[in-house]
């Protein structure tokens, strides 16, 4: 069965980077993009920075410099909500179809009930899901 979601790369590297600095967070530990890179070994430094400057302008991330410097989150894992990265990182958390303006049925679509209702199912999954959830079901 093919997937009916879609997760950008932009959305897939910002919660990998953002796994990892929750697995740290409880040290106090900054991790640099340098390092999270070397240990991904496919993660570029400069989309890194291109995402992680998203995190930082909604407060999601903060920036340490210096050598023993990097990011690290702002808040606890348990209180940063899937539905909050994906927004900040895709500016939506609508990922169905007949969500966008684009659709071209609009309310003829006999399908929009059903997208509409598994959006909201979705949206309430995604909010109530947070970084800490993540790390535990690891």
């Amino acid at each position: 069965m093919t997937s009916l979601l879609h997760m950008s790369t932009k959305v897939h590297y910002g919660l990998m980077f953002l796994s990892r600095l929750s697995s740290c967070y409880q040290k106090g530990v900054f991790i640099s993009l340098q390092e999270f890179s070397l240990e991904t070994g496919f993660v570029s430094g400069g989309y890194l920075e291109e995402i992680v400057c998203l995190l930082r302008k909604n407060k999601i991330v903060k920036a340490k410099r210096g050598a023993k410097g990097g990011y690290q989150l702002t808040k606890h894992p348990k209180e940063i909500s899937m539905k909050k990265i994906i927004e900040v990182l895709e500016n939506s958390s609508k990922q169905l179809p007949c969500q966008s303006s684009q659709c071209s049925m609009g309310s003829t679509c006999t399908l929009k009930k059903f997208w509409d209702e598994l959006q909201e199912i979705l949206d309430q999954k995604l909010e109530e899901t947070t970084l800490q959830d993540l790390l535990l079901s690891f």
